[in-house]
């Protein structure tokens, strides 16, 4: 009904306790069905404030088997909402083939100011050698004709009978040019050599290849599963005639 009271002889269904002494004929036809104790002299009426009324027992189909759920008198269950957990979901396995590209890239490091302790550079000892058949003394085909050697070249003797050599030590510079070779010798160990200058560096384009296989996310919050509705209120008579047993 529409009314927001209950008309004489009836009672809201708001599962509010009732009184069996008074109310005998109402308790022969509901009993306890929706609560109280008949050792506690109340019983109660159905509570129907924000349910839907759903009618008692199992559906059958056509050919007289039991379908579905099936439910006693006063009976309560169901939700507003719901919420899904993943065993709610059907099975879900996904990979991606994702590539990564990292651009080409060019730098000049100053190294000089890498780090205190990375611009400097142990060196180890270092030794360069050549036969001592690559070396030769260059002389001069040109006629001698002067008798110093300083300052001059070896050159070809102008008389036959003309000797040029001597086993003194020598002690005069000769001609630039006069010896030409290749020297060898070495060069020792540096134990920190400072580095100075620029040096450029660069990387080429890279693709790097991966697979991955996403996450499942959510809220985690429930969804309303309640269909369209319009409130009344319920009442149940308490007084009148006693609906006779067919």
């Amino acid at each position: 009904m529409a009314t927001n009271y209950a008309p004489r002889g009836y009672a809201m269904a708001n599962g509010q306790s009732m009184s069996i002494r008074t109310n005998m004929a109402l308790v022969a036809l509901i009993g306890v069905t929706y609560g109280g104790t008949m050792q506690s002299g109340m019983v109660q009426l159905p509570d129907l404030r924000g349910r839907f009324i759903l009618g008692a027992g199992q559906r059958q189909d056509a050919g007289g088997q039991p379908v579905g759920s099936s439910y006693a008198p006063g009976k309560t269950g169901g939700q507003e909402t719901a919420l899904l957990s993943s065993a709610n979901l059907p099975p879900l396995s996904a990979t991606m083939n994702v590539t990564v590209t990292t651009p080409a890239t060019a730098a000049i490091i100053d190294l000089s100011t890498v780090t205190s302790n990375a611009s400097t550079l142990a060196l180890p000892a270092t030794t360069f050698n050549a036969p001592a058949d690559g070396l030769v003394l260059k002389a001069s085909g040109v006629s001698g004709g002067g008798n110093l050697a300083g300052g001059n070249a070896l050159g070809t003797a102008n008389t036959p009978n003309l000797k040029l050599y001597v086993d003194a030590t020598p002690n005069v510079t000769m001609r630039a040019g006069s010896i030409a070779g290749t020297l060898s010798g070495t060069m020792a160990a540096s134990a920190n050599t400072a580095l100075n200058g620029a040096m450029p560096v660069s990387q080429a384009p890279r693709s790097v290849a991966t697979t991955t296989t996403p996450a499942l996310s959510g809220a985690d919050r429930p969804f309303a599963i309640m269909p369209p509705y319009q409130a009344m209120n319920f009442y149940i008579a308490t007084m009148g005639y006693f609906p006779p047993r067919p």
